[in-house]
């Protein structure tokens, strides 16, 4: 099993010291595989999503929506995920 499609995003963590408060931005990778999307903090079966969307937030910061049997996963990007959209719906439609 080999990598298809990548999409970077972040998670942003905020908390305070020595009262200021601090946001800290963590990078991780979403991997599409052709059977199944790998995150930081969990792995989907392709037969789980039942599709891929996302919403422009800003001219830089997208939204992309993994849509699941488990509810909506969603991962803050500040790349267009247009090409790892495309590859999820090549590799869904051949399924």
């Amino acid at each position: 099993m080999h990598l298809l499609a990548s999409q970077t995003y972040y998670t942003m963590e905020k908390k305070i010291e020595n009262n200021r408060q601090i946001i800290d931005k963590q990078e991780h990778v979403l991997a599409l595989y052709n059977d199944h999307i790998q995150s930081s903090y969990q792995q989907l079966l392709l037969q789980e999503v039942f599709d891929v969307s996302y919403r422009r937030v800003t001219s830089y910061d997208y939204f992309l929506y993994l849509h699941t049997n488990r509810g909506v996963s969603t991962f803050q990007t500040n790349k267009d995920p247009f090409d790892f959209i495309k590859m999820f719906k090549e590799i869904k439609n051949n399924k």
